[in-house]
């Protein structure tokens, strides 16, 4: 499992789309059901406002001097040991926000 810091590295460097100033929020624990990640994201659909409804707070949140916002979240991956079983293996998700708060990209990283 990556610290925060390495997270923020991560993100900032797949959408290397803004600046690299920023700010970002402690990271959470919780995983989410995969299924909950499909269910509520659209991209060009999906708000800041939906999301967070939706799914929550992100594990970490960078916003961007643009305007832009890169969020991620944790999830069980795929064929990942139940709960109580040995420790999942967690998945990656980001989500990159445009100026107005929608959905711009979406991407997955599976653990190595």
């Amino acid at each position: 499992m990556m610290h925060a810091s390495k997270r923020a590295i991560y993100c900032i460097a797949f959408f290397a789309a803004s600046t690299l100033e920023g700010c970002a929020v402690a990271p959470q624990k919780t995983l989410l059901p995969e299924a909950r990640l499909e269910q509520n994201l659209s991209v060009g659909r999906t708000s800041t406002a939906q999301e967070l409804a939706a799914l929550g707070a992100p594990a970490l949140a960078v916003k961007f001097d643009s305007g832009y916002q890169a969020w991620l979240y944790e999830y069980a991956a795929p064929g990942a040991p139940a709960a109580g079983q040995d420790a999942p293996s967690t998945a990656e998700c980001v989500v990159l926000f445009d100026r107005d708060g929608i959905v711009k990209k979406i991407r997955r990283r599976l653990p190595e």
